[in-house]
This record gives structure tokens, C-alpha cells and sequence, in this order.
């Protein structure tokens, strides 16, 4: 069992707040976050604040972001909470629904809480709530997972009220000990493939590109839950220049499992 914190309704600083991850796939959310990040980099926040995004897409697609950050002495945390839907040859809605919560010190990634949910015309296809904790061989994983309500709550019944899509966005890092999470060591982040700057994919689009530099570069990614490729090393060309000082950047991501087919920009 991981050692997780125990978090607050009303989260105020790093030390009290909810955890909460980005399939669909994690490979549409790649493009979309990093689509919307390019898009409003001007207005992503440093300090204790709260920003929120709006974006159309592709299949009359509709997507929100809010992300919230805070910071105290050495220590950050950032929450961020995607909302998309879209409809599919007509009659399919999808939706997708991803948290992701990052806590940092000295700039230095030490957990990941993640939060997915995916359904099509309401019907629950897969709710997953993940825990990666930083130990001394690399990013230990965790995960409580359902496709059936019943045998969610034979399974999890302390943890079962989470099973409702209603409660997205709600707190759930207190009682996930209580669900007793299972240990994964295949989605694990082993020590030697973790190299400094590593970021989760939804922080860094809403937080920590504002550090990046205008030139070319490349950015480690931690992709947690994805045991075929947990990091992806994205490499970045030197951005354009827009008027108002505004600097856009077209990345390309080419992930294994999307091997036959074209790269998301």
C-alpha cells in the first residue's frame, strides 16, 4: 500500500488538496492537450492561481481545462481537470473525462495521482484511478479499476461511491487506501528512466511550459499507466514568433502504440 496524504475538501496549499490522469486513448488526449497549450500560453499561471481553457476539436469535439496551482517554500502542487466530449459517425457521444494532481519539491516530480473516466452515450466503458509514488527505485504504481458497477462494489465497497461519473472532480485520495489498490509493478517508472525535468503530460501543457526556452529542446514526459511506453521524450523545434510576443510551438508526439499511423501534432 502506498503512503498517500490525506486530502482535504477545500484544498488551500500543497499540503491539503485532492489527487487525481490523461486513452479515446491517452493518444488523443496528447494531441488535444498540447493543441489547447500552444493555443493559450500567453495565459498559463505561475503562483498560487486558478486558469481555465475552452477548445473546440475535431467530431463537433468540446473540451475544458481548469488547472490549479500551488505553491509554498520549495514545495508545488498542480491539479489539472479535462473535460471532453465528442460525437462519433453521428450517433456516438464520447466523453473523457481525465484529473491529473502532481506534487513537486524543488522542482523535482515525487507523486502522481490520476483520475480517468470514458463513456460513450453514457455508458461507463472504463473508470481507472491511479497512484505513482516516488520511492528510491523509481515511481512505484497503483491502481483501482472498474468496467462493471457490481463488480466494482464487490471489490471496492469503502470506495465504491466513486464509481458514479457525479462524482468527477470530487476528492478521493483519503479513503484510496480504504479501497486497498492493487500493486503494479508493470506500469512502474523505473529510477534509471527517469532522467531531471520529468513532467506528466497535463502539468507540463498547463504549467510548466511557461519555463520552456524559445529554442529547440527536448522535454521528458512521464506517461503514467501506459506499460508499453512509460515516457516519451518530446522533442520540441524552436517556436514561432506571433505578434505580441507570443511564442507558438507545433509539436509532433509519435507514440509506439500509434506506430502505423500518422503523428498527432
Amino acid at each position: 500500500m502506498p503512503h498517500v496524504p490525506i486530502s482535504k475538501p477545500e484544498p488551500k496549499g500543497p499540503d491539503s488538496s485532492p489527487y487525481h490522469r490523461p486513452n479515446i486513448g491517452f493518444t488523443r488526449s496528447v494531441k488535444l492537450v498540447f493543441s489547447i497549450a500552444a493555443l493559450l500560453f500567453p495565459a498559463v499561471a505561475f503562483g498560487n492561481e486558478v486558469c481555465e481553457y475552452a477548445g473546440q476539436t475535431d467530431y463537433s469535439g468540446l473540451a475544458s481545462v481548469r488547472a490549479e496551482i500551488w505553491t509554498a517554500r520549495n514545495e508545488t502542487e498542480i491539479l489539472v481537470t479535462l473535460r471532453f466530449t465528442a460525437t462519433v459517425w453521428i450517433i456516438f457521444k464520447v466523453e473523457y473525462l481525465a484529473e491529473e494532481t502532481s506534487r513537486w519539491r524543488n522542482d523535482e516530480l515525487r507523486s502522481v495521482a490520476l483520475n480517468t473516466r470514458y463513456l460513450v452515450n453514457r455508458r461507463i466503458i472504463r473508470q481507472q484511478w491511479d497512484y505513482f509514488d516516488r520511492e528510491k527505485d523509481g515511481f512505484a504504481a497503483y491502481r483501482v479499476q472498474g468496467k462493471n458497477g457490481d463488480d466494482f462494489r464487490r471489490r471496492y465497497p469503502a470506495f465504491s461511491r466513486y464509481w458514479s461519473p457525479s462524482t468527477f472532480g470530487q476528492p478521493w485520495l483519503q479513503e484510496y487506501s480504504s479501497a486497498y489498490p492493487e500493486r503494479r509493478p508493470d506500469l512502474d517508472l523505473k529510477d534509471q528512466a527517469i532522467p531531471p525535468g520529468l513532467r506528466p503530460p497535463l502539468a507540463f501543457a498547463f504549467y510548466w511550459i511557461r519555463s520552456l526556452r524559445p529554442f529547440a529542446q527536448t522535454v521528458p514526459l512521464f506517461l503514467p499507466g501506459n506499460k508499453r511506453q512509460p515516457r516519451l521524450d518530446l522533442s520540441l523545434p524552436p517556436p514561432q514568433r506571433e505578434p505580441g510576443q507570443r511564442q507558438l510551438w507545433h509539436v509532433s508526439v509519435r507514440l509506439e502504440s500509434l506506430s502505423v499511423h500518422p503523428e498527432s501534432n
